[in-house]
């Protein structure tokens, strides 16, 4: 497992988030969108968040099943399943408290990207320190 691969998942998906959150919050459409620079702008920044994304999430499964007993690995795939929908539920309601303030969904994008970036430099520290 290389945590070389999550830190640089992690920073991508924050650049690329970040990006993307700034890219959708002054978006306009003019046109047909396959001309608008814009456009190709944030399908860009999406396919990063895929890539960035892969390269964040696979090593961390592939940590998890190489660290736990093989007597206890599902039990413990299935806890990280059940704390991943735990999260999407929080997100959620985090989404719907932002919206209600008034802001717009850029500025989810925005705060997740940030949180993404806090989660890497944590990760790197941790790793740095052994």
């Amino acid at each position: 497992v290389r945590y070389g691969l999550v830190v640089a998942g992690a920073v991508g998906m924050a650049v690329a988030g970040i990006d993307f959150a700034y890219g959708i919050g002054t978006f306009e459409a003019q046109g047909a969108l396959s001309h608008n620079i814009h456009f190709w702008r944030i399908i860009a920044d999406v396919t990063l968040l895929g890539v960035f994304g892969g390269l964040y999430s696979v090593p961390l499964y592939a940590l998890v099943q190489e660290r736990s007993a093989p007597e206890a690995r599902s039990r413990i795939i299935a806890a990280n399943n059940i704390l991943n929908a735990l999260f999407m539920v929080l997100g959620a309601v985090a989404t719907m408290i932002i919206l209600s303030m008034g802001y717009a969904i850029a500025w989810r994008f925005g705060i997740v990207a940030l949180g993404t970036a806090l989660v890497g430099y944590v990760i790197y520290n941790v790793r740095s320190e052994k």
